[in-house]
């Protein structure tokens, strides 16, 4: 798949690229799970985004600054 920068993203469009993790936040849902809120970033801008399965693992295994495959 080509690469895709933020800027051409449409809504609801598949997407298997890669960006910066620029920050990213473990909180705790309503229902009492655990989720990452996201922000990845490229060289067109940023994009907010939830991470809703496997976010302690994520969490341990990602900081900000590290590239994200998604």
């Amino acid at each position: 798949m080509k690469k895709k920068f933020i800027q051409d993203l449409k809504f609801n469009e598949v997407v298997d690229s890669f960006f910066m993790l620029h920050k990213k936040d473990l909180k705790i849902a309503k229902n009492d799970k655990p989720y990452l809120a996201l922000t990845l970033s490229d060289k067109t801008g940023k994009l907010e985004g939830r991470l809703w399965d496997n976010a302690e693992t994520f969490n341990a295994l990602a900081d900000a600054g590290d590239v994200a495959h998604v």
